[in-house]
């Protein structure tokens, strides 16, 4: 799948490189900076990063079972 953006004539991967990772079209991942936690998410393959107030902000995880 790719877009199209405005004043461009070939379509770009919607996907998102970030910190050396592939990061899929809407997955969000967390990010620790400093004393401050991030959320990140790729939207038309840029990632769209915002601070996390609360853990209730986290995304729900759907871990089969906790390692520690």
């Amino acid at each position: 799948h790719g877009i199209i953006r405005p004043n461009e004539c070939c379509s770009q991967c919607t996907d998102c490189l970030f910190e050396g990772r592939v990061v899929l079209e809407r997955e969000t991942v967390s990010l620790n900076v400093g004393d401050i936690c991030r959320l990140c998410t790729c939207q038309a393959g840029e990632m769209k990063c915002r601070n996390v107030v609360t853990a209730q902000e986290c995304p729900r995880l759907r871990c089969e079972k906790t390692e520690i």
